[in-house]
């Protein structure tokens, strides 16, 4: 069966993958930032697209997947948890990173949503195929719960968020390189170092999320 191909770590992998995709938008501006309102949504939008393209390339949603996946589950388990306390920890988005949050009747005249305008051919394309792999996991569509939508506040403060996260992405990347090698190369990496292991000499656990607060 075609579900039996998909590994239990990958699963929870891709659920939890998704789960970060969704926290980006709930982010706004305020219209008191209205000339620095274009950086801020493509410094937050390329990050969200360097997710979606590392994904893509390593078919994390694909019964085909990427098996280096299979490896280091736990410092991607790791990474994806560091990035969804930094763009869903309420605290830390209000003392440390200059958010407010948005009127509870959503988004009005006096904010602007962040929109997605480079990475929204790659949000398609993962929402479609993240509804396929429910299906060939046997997964129910999880249920959303009520979650807080922000307004940006401080620029500078909401850079730190920026760099938090282009720190985490990077990682990603670092781990599972979006080329794959040959195999003979892989097997080489893999005797010579852990796989939990990052580019600059440290492991992934080493870093840890002390990172995001």
């Amino acid at each position: 069966m075609e579900a039996a191909g998909l590994a239990i770590g990958v699963i929870g992998l891709a659920g939890a993958f998704k789960d970060i995709i969704d926290l980006f938008a709930l982010f706004t501006a305020s219209r008191s930032m209205v000339n620095d309102f274009a950086l801020l949504e493509t410094k937050l939008d390329i990050e969200k697209t360097r997710l979606l393209k590392w994904a893509e390339s390593v078919k994390l949603l694909a019964t085909d997947y990427d098996k280096r996946l299979d490896d280091i589950t736990l410092s991607l388990t790791n990474i994806f948890a560091c990035i969804r306390v930094l763009l869903g920890d309420a605290s830390n988005l209000k003392e440390k990173y200059g958010l407010a949050e948005a009127p509870a009747q959503g988004l009005t005249d006096s904010s602007q949503a962040l929109s997605a305008r480079d990475s929204a051919p790659w949000m398609e394309k993962f929402v479609r195929d993240f509804a396929a792999f429910q299906i060939r996991a046997r997964q129910e569509k999880p249920s959303v719960g009520m979650r807080l939508k922000w307004v940006i506040r401080d620029k500078e403060k909401f850079q730190g968020l920026i760099t938090e996260l282009e720190y985490f992405i990077s990682k990603l990347r670092e781990l599972v390189p979006s080329a794959p090698q040959s195999l003979n190369t892989l097997g080489r990496r893999h005797n010579s170092k852990r796989p939990n292991d990052s580019e600059d000499g440290g492991s992934v656990e080493q870093y840890g999320c002390s990172r995001c607060y």
